[in-house]
């Protein structure tokens, strides 16, 4: 909610507001109560395009390291007990794939070129075929 609103705001070119949203976001379902993922990916890009790519980049940075530590418990289960991991496997996965494609868009290149092999090695043990 608070990220649409965010957004809203930064196409509006109320870029302070849509700073103010974030954090108010943020503020109301702090980290340390629940990690950072896949849900606040839309924080990080306002304030990227806000222009607050320290903050940015450390949400980045947490969405990646949550991602990957999900993802590294994921392939060490063989893939015929992951019943019911299909979802947060795949939310994780999405994940790294949204923050590949912002990094594109805004071209945030070393962003991009930090999260691609990661893709490409969670891809390649999870959704292969052997």
């Amino acid at each position: 909610m608070f990220a649409n609103l965010g957004r809203t705001l930064l196409q509006k070119g109320d870029t302070t507001r849509a700073i103010e949203a974030v954090n108010r976001g943020i503020q109301i379902v702090p980290v340390n109560k629940i990690p950072h993922d896949f849900f606040t990916i839309g924080f990080a890009e306002i304030l990227y395009r806000a222009g607050k790519t320290e903050d940015a980049g450390n949400i980045i940075d947490e969405i990646i390291r949550y991602s990957k530590q999900y993802l590294d418990y994921a392939i060490t289960v063989s893939p015929e007990k992951r019943f019911g991991l299909e979802y947060p496997i795949g939310i994780n996965m999405q994940a790294l794939l949204d923050i590949y494609h912002m990094s594109v868009d805004i071209k945030l290149d070393s962003l991009t070129e930090k999260v691609e092999p990661d893709i490409n090695f969670y891809y390649g043990l999870l959704y292969s075929s052997k």
